[in-house]
């Protein structure tokens, strides 16, 4: 059986070299998500650390979702529009020496937005080795659509956005059916909050969660 995955949102190598040294006795290697904004002068550093140096078990590249919701980076629609354009163009050149690349979700609160932005990445990605992995943002009953829409697009990792709530027992057994029929691995991005408004996301070996 696999074990789960769980990932450190890090941007300082020097921290990896840290783990490695404080834990040296330890066989498993930390696993790395970085967010975009903070991959200038940092990106190359890690990728080493994962190929040339063996202390770095995966590393994905997160769009910095995040930050952009938070109004720190965009204000405007024309500055999202820019930084999809940047981003989805950054994942052309250099997605493919990531172990997973997320889509742009700039919108927690609009699937259908994220949705628009996935394919447009994935248009400008299309002769890419690396594939786009969505984020799910729709809470309640309305994930089940939100999945099976990226399930119909050919998706085989999809992501889980920390803001989703509201997720019934019922509609979570019929989430990881959908999940185990179709073979679909699972990226769950959480926050301390995130566990207590969804203590049913039972994870297993198919699962990995970003710290």
């Amino acid at each position: 059986m696999k074990k789960l995955k769980v990932f450190n949102a890090c941007a300082y190598p020097e921290m990896i070299r840290l783990y490695s040294t404080t834990f040296k006795e330890r066989a498993n290697k930390p696993n790395v998500l970085i967010s975009y904004f903070y991959c200038t002068g940092v990106a190359n550093e890690l990728l080493a650390l994962r190929d040339k140096e063996n202390l770095i078990g995966e590393l994905h590249l997160d769009s910095g979702a995040y930050s952009v919701k938070d109004g720190k980076l965009c204000q405007n629609a024309a500055e999202s529009e820019s930084l999809l354009e940047e981003y989805s163009l950054y994942g052309k050149l250099f997605g493919k020496d990531f172990d997973q690349f997320y889509s742009l979700d700039d919108n927690f609160n609009s699937p259908e937005h994220n949705f628009s932005y996935f394919e447009r990445t994935m248009e400008l990605l299309k002769d890419s080795p690396r594939k786009v992995v969505p984020v799910l943002h729709a809470s309640g009953t309305a994930i089940i659509e939100e999945f099976n829409r990226y399930i119909d697009h050919g998706c085989k990792v999809v992501a889980i956005g920390s803001n989703v709530s509201g997720i019934s027992d019922d509609t979570w057994a019929k989430f990881q059916a959908i999940r185990n029929e179709k073979s679909i691995n699972i990226h769950q991005f959480g926050t301390k909050a995130d566990y207590h408004t969804n203590q049913n996301r039972h994870m297993d070996e198919r699962t990995c969660i970003a710290a």
